[in-house]
């Protein structure tokens, strides 16, 4: 009986005698169980709890922080001012 294992023929009637390497039919098997894993986790998961932030207004928070020091420095800045023109 004719068999090939390391040898690919060119002549399509050959072909049929390849012999399939083990190794990569247990390699393709893992793939495909790590792959259908992954996508039952992913199912399972709720994707909104990944999105959503921590604190509702962290977003707002983050944004206006530099502003918000800007007018700090400025309400400081008048205060002194006040206080100078009231003595």
């Amino acid at each position: 009986m004719l068999q090939f294992r390391t040898y690919i023929p060119q002549d399509p009637g050959l072909r049929r005698y390849c012999k399939p390497d083990d190794a990569e039919h247990q390699l393709k098997n893992v793939i495909d169980s790590e792959i259908e894993h992954a996508l039952e986790e992913a199912d399972n998961q709720d994707f909104y709890k990944l999105i959503k932030p921590a604190a509702e207004n962290a977003d707002l928070k983050r944004d206006l922080k530099a502003a918000l020091k800007s007018l700090d420095g400025k309400t400081q800045k008048k205060l002194q001012q006040l206080r100078r023109a009231a003595s």
